[in-house]
């Protein structure tokens, strides 16, 4: 089953993550550090997905950006890991 990951940066992470668990093969946790959310994706398949990830950002991109002193992390909301097998 692939796998992705993705880590979120926004002011209202209690409602992202609220949000993003209802996102069907979605787990969302708080984490600390320059994101505040960590997401963990699962599907049957690759393009299944896809899908699931491109809703996630399509969600997070209503909220507003955190702000951040990391150069590493400019203008990201997300960054997005596939786990490889």
């Amino acid at each position: 089953m692939p796998i992705a990951f993705m880590l979120v940066s926004v002011d209202q992470e209690s409602e992202v993550r609220k949000k993003l668990r209802q996102i069907e093969g979605t787990q969302a946790y708080m984490i600390y550090g320059p994101h505040n959310i960590i997401a963990r994706f699962e599907a049957e398949t690759m393009d299944r997905l896809n899908d699931i990830v491109k809703r996630a950002r399509t969600l997070v991109g209503k909220y507003r950006l955190r702000t951040r002193p990391s150069e590493y992390e400019e203008e990201r909301e997300t960054l997005t890991l596939v786990v490889a097998e």
